[in-house]
């Protein structure tokens, strides 16, 4: 039984330094958090390196992009400089306890040519972000990138650990694009639906954004006309910017804006007078109303009496109406806001047949003394007669 004891003991201390070693190297040294390569004209290249490090280890091992490299600095995120030994393509760099690494350092004429296409030939154990000079065009690429954008004229290039081959050329262009928005005008009022019209030329166009405020509406990588139909009871009635952002390959940009007002609000109409029912005894009355509009204004003020055609009456807020029919009369005001939106307020009325006086005769002594007058003068006038008549026989 003890020998039995004796050979698992001898076993066990025959494999627990591997175990231990094992453990040991399960333990995480540092992180790449991340490798920023930076390609400039002429195929210079800056390197960044951001590296999280255990800090129970007293040193670490990097891998470099190539064996060329120069002006290495490694600091901690203070600014702490922090020793460093440079063997071919690896930097072995002593932590001191530092949780945390910058290691920058730069490589000339990594990026080769050949007329007018670059080459960029790299193996990398870590993930990295590849940024390319101005005015650069990928045309060839040996793997797909985890994601490729533009910025401020540079194609960037996230890329996983492994090998890299990337040829790209770089546009020379220092013509702006042309960014033009035809419709609608600067200052115009817009109500439902509206189609925004744009142009946008260039010959090395990389993308043009159309937004409203900043919300994006269109995106477009080529050069043409385009019509975007905006639906404006999506943002809210007030003062918006419309705007067109036009960016070509080279980083040349160009911008066209126009402000507007959106309204899809309804103005407010109301008549005062007359009230509803209404009973006049009179053939004309005064027709009073109020207008009003707080957001684009109003443009437009027509009335309408019963069936007959509208009339203009913008600027005013009465009108005298004269020689109305005796029945039920309707009046109808109709406001047009500067956007287009229209309110429509009705009242009906009655006019009532007018009362026809009735005369009564007065006499006065004035006209009884001439009443009397009168006789008399007929009197005297019949006896003169008589008398001629009797003696002429």
């Amino acid at each position: 039984m003890k020998r039995y004891l004796v050979i698992f003991l001898l076993i066990l201390l025959a494999f627990l330094p591997q175990a231990l070693m094992t453990r040991a190297n399960d333990i995480e040294v540092f992180i790449v958090k991340n490798q920023e390569i930076t390609v400039y004209n002429g195929g210079f290249v800056s390197v960044k390196m951001e590296i999280a490090v255990n800090e129970t280890v007293p040193l670490i091992d990097l891998k470099l992009l190539s064996k060329n490299v120069q002006f290495i600095t490694v600091t901690t995120p203070t600014g702490e400089l922090l020793d460093y030994e440079l063997t071919e393509d690896h930097l072995t760099v002593y932590t001191l306890g530092a949780s945390e690494l910058i290691v920058i350092y730069d490589i000339p004429n990594f990026a080769d040519h050949f007329l007018d296409i670059w080459t960029i030939n790299f193996s990398t154990p870590y993930n990295s972000t590849l940024i390319l000079p101005q005015g650069s065009l990928v045309i060839s690429i040996n793997a797909a990138p985890v994601d490729v954008r533009r910025e401020e004229g540079k194609s960037v290039l996230r890329l996983v650990s492994g090998r890299w081959e990337i040829d790209y050329i770089i546009i020379t262009d220092v013509q702006s694009p042309i960014a033009h928005i035809s419709f609608p005008l600067n200052g115009s009022c817009l109500r439902g639906e509206v189609d925004i019209k744009v142009e946008v030329n260039d010959e090395n166009l990389e993308l043009a954004i159309l937004r409203v405020d900043e919300v994006q509406l269109g995106l477009w990588t080529k050069s043409g006309s385009y019509v975007w139909t905006l639906d404006t009871s999506a943002f809210k009635d007030g003062a918006h910017i419309i705007a067109l952002i036009c960016e070509d390959i080279a980083g040349n940009t160009a911008k066209d804006a126009v402000r507007v007002t959106i309204d899809n609000t309804s103005p407010l109409i109301k008549i005062t007078r007359p009230e509803e029912g209404e009973k006049l005894n009179t053939t004309s009355i005064t027709v009073k109303w109020e207008s009003h509009d707080e957001i684009s204004g109003i443009a437009r003020i027509e009335l309408q009496l019963d069936q007959e055609p509208w009339i203009d009456v913008t600027g005013k807020n009465s009108l005298d109406l004269v020689n109305l029919y005796p029945g039920d009369h309707t009046i109808k005001i109709k406001a047009v806001d500067v956007a287009g939106n229209i309110a429509i307020e009705k009242r009906s009325f009655i006019v009532e047949a007018p009362i026809t006086p009735t005369l009564t005769p007065t006499v006065t002594p004035t006209a009884i003394m001439n009443y009397v007058m009168v006789g008399i003068i007929i009197a005297v006038s019949a006896i003169i007669a008589i008398l001629l008549i009797a003696k002429r026989r």
